[in-house]
């Protein structure tokens, strides 16, 4: 009789039913891809050996420079290709560029996202310091007033 009325219950929806795990894919795809853009600043900050967040500043600042630079060059590819008697191989060239600084772009961004996690880092390690200082400063008070 008891099984009968936990079977009544389970349809009912009294007693809890098996729940099948539910996978929430578009957030384990924005995890997976914190995931690799946090792997690739690492990456980036490790096989540069930047000793400070100046340096890295300093390198982005020369990558933009670099940016301009091939950007120029392709304008002028472009130019000459609008042309009657251009040469073929002016497209590839073009290509080639154009691949140069997207690779310079895609560097950049991870320049940039490394820059933000240091200062992030920086920022909360001293606000950890500061709320460290304050609790040893209570117990301190609160140690001082015990003792009178």
């Amino acid at each position: 009789m008891h099984r009968l009325y936990l079977y009544y219950c389970y349809q009912l929806g009294i007693l809890p039913k098996k729940q099948q795990p539910h996978i929430n894919r578009p957030e384990l795809e924005r995890i997976w891809k914190d995931t690799e853009r946090i792997l690739a600043e690492h990456a980036f900050v490790h096989d540069h050996k930047f000793p400070s967040l100046q340096a890295i500043v300093d390198y982005r600042k020369g990558l933009s420079q670099r940016m301009e630079t091939l950007a120029a060059q392709r304008a002028e590819v472009v130019k000459q290709m609008r042309r009657k008697d251009a040469p073929p191989e002016l497209a590839d060239q073009r290509m080639a560029l154009t691949c140069k600084i997207a690779k310079l772009r895609k560097e950049d961004k991870i320049a940039e996202g490394a820059i933000k996690r240091i200062q992030r880092t920086r920022e909360s390690n001293r606000i950890d310091r500061e709320n460290q200082e304050q609790r040893t400063n209570h117990t301190r008070r609160r140690e001082r007033s015990q003792q009178r």
